[in-house]
């Protein structure tokens, strides 16, 4: 796991702290590293330089996503503009559940794919 400074300096990390042996302790870390990970990767795509047009377009077709479908949009950001990512977002609410549903753990395969290569290397 990659810590950032402040993790890596932070006294629930260190060896033989309580809370570093803890699963709470890890799931804190782990849970900064997701995030920090997720933040890259959405910066990467431009979703960190939004327009207020482009927020509000992300944040109501996320709730009339999860709205019809019951769970959240998920897309493979990494590679992709905004643009791109907006209009998969507005093209797939005309989906079913089931090929949604199929969708997501595809991305959610993606994802986990590309970041497995970005840690270890492509083999």
């Amino acid at each position: 796991m990659i810590l950032s400074p402040r993790w890596a300096t932070s006294s629930s990390t260190r060896r033989g702290s309580p809370s570093a042996r803890t699963p709470r302790g890890r799931s804190r870390a782990l849970t900064h590293c997701t995030l920090t990970s997720i933040r890259g990767e959405q910066s990467s795509a431009g979703l960190d330089r939004c327009t207020a047009d482009e927020l509000a377009r992300l944040r109501d077709g996320n709730r009339a996503y999860r709205d019809k479908f019951g769970f959240s949009f998920v897309i493979a950001v990494k590679h992709r503009g905004k643009r791109e990512i907006l209009d998969a977002l507005q093209a797939r609410l005309a989906g079913t559940r089931a090929a949604e549903f199929e969708r997501c753990i595809a991305e959610i395969e993606t994802i986990a794919r590309l970041r497995l290569v970005a840690l270890i290397g492509e083999s």
